[in-house]
């Protein structure tokens, strides 16, 4: 069964950025960038979800020092 969704009750993380190119062609160089990112509303962000204008392909770099702080 399918229903409708109110969109008025839902939040959305903040657009960094919309139709940029990306600027790190590793790995380490989207975990360095996370680990250095300001959070607007926690101490520590957890990372930076990142999706294609044009097609399905996304994904989350996730924080380093987001991961330990949760670890602890």
């Amino acid at each position: 069964m399918y229903g409708t969704v109110n969109t008025d009750k839902l939040h959305h993380v903040p657009v960094l950025a919309a139709s940029t190119p990306l600027e790190f062609d590793s790995v380490d160089g989207w975990i360095d960038y996370v680990d250095n990112l300001k959070s607007i509303n926690r101490p520590i962000a957890e990372g930076v979800v990142l999706k294609s204008c044009d097609s399905d392909f996304s994904f989350k770099a996730i924080s380093n020092k987001y991961l330990l702080k949760c670890e602890a």
